[in-house]
């Protein structure tokens, strides 16, 4: 994986901050569920396996849900111990400092830029 986890997790807060007031603005007074929001997830991990070009057959479709389900399950268990550690989901966190105007941003990441080479003159390096 090319994006650092810690950078993933802002990422995830800046969503979580945007869509637990949609679903719940969606769900007419109603407290959002997890299945509400595992539900917009899942239609969002379907379409990155749906656009996958590499995922061809029915088994590679299958195969590639495994897959996720794996990465699921793992982190899970990661969040559970940082829940176990701190005395408090991470998602409980996130949702209290965002409740309090303390705004998530966006992480910004400075990439070195590399000369473009077109290879037309010399070789490329």
């Amino acid at each position: 994986m090319k994006v650092p986890s810690d950078y993933k997790l802002q990422i995830l807060g800046v969503v979580l901050e945007s869509l637990m007031p949609s679903l719940a603005a969606a769900s007419d007074g109603a407290e959002v569920s997890a299945d509400d929001v595992l539900g917009v997830f899942a239609l969002g991990i379907a379409a990155v396996l749906d656009n996958d070009t590499n995922l061809r057959t029915p088994r590679d479709l299958r195969l590639g849900a495994e897959t996720a389900a794996k990465l699921i399950e793992r982190r899970a268990k990661e969040f559970r111990a940082m829940q176990e550690q701190a005395g408090m989901s991470w998602l409980s966190y996130t949702m209290m400092k965002a409740e309090a105007g303390d705004v998530l941003a966006m992480p910004q990441r400075r990439r070195r830029l590399r000369p473009l080479c077109l290879g037309l003159v010399g070789s490329c390096r």
